[in-house]
């Protein structure tokens, strides 16, 4: 295009994920500079260099935390430790091999989450979270909220967020089926798909117990990584109570 003294005027923005930092180059040619002078402008760029661009699986996805490549540091918790925890409504131990992702219900977004966490291993991610909803206060509101909705939501999120989701069975007629957690009767479901270039997998539930709905989750990113990954979730589900 052109400046406000119309004169040739070019400008390039690239974008860059480093481990978890976005980093922004920018072009500013004027005068046709960008083609008479473009050996000179390769250079530059071709010296452009990050000493380590090894990052593992962002995530997470369809939920609303930040993704990240690597552990959270400041915004994490309780990395390396094995740590309880109890809110008004659940109790569990986390195991040391995961982190506690640190939040507040205050965050837009995140009032009705009450747990979050995740694990590493190499190329293999999972996340891990619980939200609780009032039984009696999802009956009050108009039109009331049945349980079951809340997997229409987070098949919605799915969709939204991954390439070549899948959400349904084969008859891709329901996407949930009856099952339980812990204590809790209600829906289980299960979705996949890709993002990034890696495969990703969820599993969750919706039940009721204790006069609470519990929206229970655990996503698995990369090669391997349910394979890798289960029996650090399975530590954690089993530690899982509702009070």
């Amino acid at each position: 295009g052109k400046g406000k003294d119309g004169r040739p005027l070019y400008i390039r923005a690239s974008f860059a994920t480093v481990k978890s930092r976005l980093f922004m180059v920018i072009v500013i040619a004027h005068d046709d500079a960008e083609q008479k002078d473009t050996q000179w402008l390769l250079a530059a760029l071709n010296g452009l260099k990050w000493e380590d661009t090894k990052a593992g699986v962002r995530g997470p996805w369809a939920v609303p935390f930040r993704t990240r490549t690597e552990a959270r540091g400041s915004e994490g918790l309780d990395a390396g430790k094995k740590a309880p925890f109890k809110s008004s409504a659940m109790t569990l131990v986390k195991p040391p091999a995961w982190e506690r992702i640190k939040f507040s219900s205050a965050d837009g977004g995140l009032e009705s989450w009450i747990y979050a966490a995740e694990v590493r291993d190499g190329e293999a991610y999972a996340f891990a979270g619980v939200q609780r909803f009032d039984a009696a206060g999802l009956r009050r509101v108009t039109p009331p909220k049945e349980p079951e909705t809340f997997v229409d939501d987070a098949e919605n999120e799915w969709r939204n967020a991954f390439d070549e989701p899948v959400t349904r069975g084969k008859a891709g007629k329901t996407n949930r089926s009856p099952g339980s957690f812990g204590t809790g009767k209600g829906w289980k479901f299960e979705f996949t798909g890709k993002k990034e270039g890696q495969p990703w997998s969820q599993y969750g539930w919706v039940v009721q117990a204790k006069g609470s709905v519990f929206i229970v989750r655990v996503m698995f990113g990369g090669t391997n990584a349910e394979k890798l990954l289960k029996d650090d979730w399975d530590d954690l589900r089993k530690s899982m109570r509702f009070e």
